[in-house]
């Protein structure tokens, strides 16, 4: 975008000199127009526009113009403008609805002062509109357990832009205010991609089915070859194809696009492998969109500590960027979900007990003990008296719901990381299964990663302590970040992008404010 859109800045300054949109000093005397029209609001104007923050872009410029319209080929650089503008918005998957680009044209090609005022400021907001876009300032969705736990920090826009447009150099300015990360750059390209499939006319569905494993003889797998190809999943793409034979070059094609969709990496095409090859490219490109605004509303280190990425249920633990540790997750049913939370981990138990919040004890635990009188002493929960959250008691122990280990941090929702007996459920597509809380394959991994260079805390010494049955609470050496955040596309250590299930519903809400 950069080297297309220097190509179209230095034919119109070839062509055009100091036309719209040259990027340079555009007056030097103050324009009482601009100022009374801002005093007067959007109505004067003739567009709906940010009033006060283009009062301060201009007060920062003592109300000089910053566009130079007045010249007699404006008419054809404020189309070639919109042309700029419209590029960099589909390449950061932006919308343009509210961009009054008409309003822009038809005041420049009225052509009187008080019009070209009104279009120098309407051209400040369509500038300004995107540097808020692309510096995360755009409104986001609101909600108790799903508002974006991220932010980051405010940049000055109107003074930067006065100061590009000073420069020279606003381009520069416009493309440094997106996320300089990675996952940024990867999603981006990607998004270029999955048009370019959808400009084609998609991918082909694949009839949904029995499941077949490797060996298996099935109708249905030249069409399952053509749709990994269309998506670039086949190692081989040239290869023939059995007609009927389910081969290793697919089955080893079809681990790839499993491992890239959060689906377990068997090769075994079952019903949630069907249903991820059958999600359309265009769902693909708004998946994309929503992230990519995600990742501008977060700083560069959204990306370090633990991070648990719910539509995955996957737990990442970064250091400098590269992840040290990773391991699958249960996170929240959809019924009972896991928020998205920005906190710290500052508390360990080992061996702890469970008091069982009212709400388990009336909708999963009660139901069982009407049915057998002695569940709860089977699974050594006792009643301990009084009304409320923890009425019932579960002891520590092998059998016990919150596992082995428990990690505490400091949030709104009580919840919080803990093992668990069943372990079973980790080599399962769906690990939305919890009542809220994150269940964790293996804590004492992660203890020992939070106890690190401390000679006490060796594994045999760990298990020891676990083995006592005796519950202790532990303090880390340091608080250790930890973040509850939803991405449902994202890019992963081998710079692939990765879609998950929108497990929550929470994209579409994003996707309305693009």
């Amino acid at each position: 975008m950069m080297k297309l859109l220097k190509s179209l800045l230095l034919l119109l300054c070839i062509t055009l000199p100091l036309a719209v949109p040259v990027w340079g000093k555009a007056s030097s005397s103050p324009n009482p127009a601009i100022e009374r029209l801002l005093k007067s609001g959007s109505k004067a104007i003739g567009a709906t526009v940010d009033i006060p923050l283009l009062s301060e872009f201009y007060g920062k410029r003592n109300y000089t113009t910053a566009w130079q319209l007045h010249e007699s080929s404006a008419k054809t650089t404020v189309k070639e403008f919109a042309a700029f503008v419209h590029a960099t918005l589909d390449e950061h998957g932006l919308g343009d609805r509210g961009y009054p680009f008409h309003a822009l044209e038809e005041r420049v090609n009225v052509g009187t002062n008080e019009a070209l005022a009104q279009a120098d400021i309407i051209a400040s907001d369509i500038v300004l509109r995107m540097a808020r876009s692309l510096s995360g300032q755009d409104p986001i969705p609101h909600s108790k357990l799903h508002t974006w736990p991220l932010s980051r920090d405010k940049t000055d826009i109107a003074g930067g832009l006065n100061k590009a447009i000073n420069d020279g150099r606003v381009p520069e300015f416009l493309e440094h205010l997106a996320p300089q990360v990675k996952a940024y750059a990867k999603l981006k390209e990607a998004l270029k991609l999955y048009r370019e499939i959808a400009d084609k006319g998609g991918w082909t569905r694949v009839k949904s089915g029995g499941v077949i494993q490797e060996g298996f003889e099935d109708d249905r797998l030249l069409q399952i070859h053509n749709r990994l190809a269309q998506e670039g999943f086949m190692p081989f793409p040239n290869s023939p194809v059995p007609e009927k034979a389910y081969g290793p070059a697919l089955v080893e094609g079809m681990k790839q696009f499993q491992e890239t969709h959060g689906l377990y990496p068997d090769g075994n095409i079952g019903p949630e492998t069907f249903r991820a090859m059958n999600v359309t490219a265009r769902e693909r490109i708004d998946q994309i969109r929503v992230n990519l605004a995600r990742i501008r509303q977060s700083p560069s280190d959204a990306w370090e500590n633990i991070v648990i990425n719910i539509p995955s249920a996957q737990l990442s633990y970064y250091r400098q960027g590269e992840v040290v540790y990773e391991a699958p997750v249960v996170v929240g049913r959809v019924d009972r979900p896991s928020p998205l939370v920005k906190s710290a981990i500052y508390e360990m138990i080992i061996n702890p007990s469970w008091y069982v919040p009212s709400s388990i004890a009336e909708k999963d635990l009660l139901p069982k003990w009407e049915k057998d009188p002695e569940f709860l002493e089977k699974q050594g929960i006792h009643h301990r008296g009084g009304g409320g959250d923890g009425m019932l008691r579960q002891d520590p122990g092998p059998l016990n719901s919150l596992g082995r280990i428990k990690f505490n941090f400091q949030n709104a929702f009580a919840v919080y990381l803990h093992g668990t007996p069943h372990q079973e459920l980790f080599g399962k597509d769906d690990r939305t299964r919890s009542s809220g809380c994150i269940r964790l394959k293996d804590p004492a991994e992660l203890a020992l990663i939070f106890m690190k260079n401390n000679p006490d805390w060796t594994p045999d010494r760990l298990q020891k302590r676990i083995d006592s049955m005796k519950t202790q609470r532990v303090t880390p050496p340091s608080k250790t970040p930890i973040k509850l955040l939803y991405w449902s596309a994202i890019v992963d250590q081998k710079d692939r992008v990765q879609f998950f299930n929108d497990v929550y519903g929470l994209d579409a809400e994003w996707a309305k404010l693009l």
